[in-house]
């Protein structure tokens, strides 16, 4: 026999800041990629400081 459905919870505002911080998260390693494109992703120490 079929289980009957039950109605799905609303979106609170939890669900909602998850879903920002996910997409800020997203967009930040989208830039930082953009940026480390300019390098040619080339990630060196700066080996002139002391």
């Amino acid at each position: 026999m079929a289980k009957p459905s039950q109605p799905r919870p609303p979106v609170n505002v939890y669900t909602a800041m998850l879903v920002l911080a996910f997409i800020a998260i997203s967009i930040a390693c989208i830039v930082l990629a953009l940026d480390l494109n300019q390098y040619g992703f080339k990630i060196t120490p700066d080996v002139s400081r002391p």
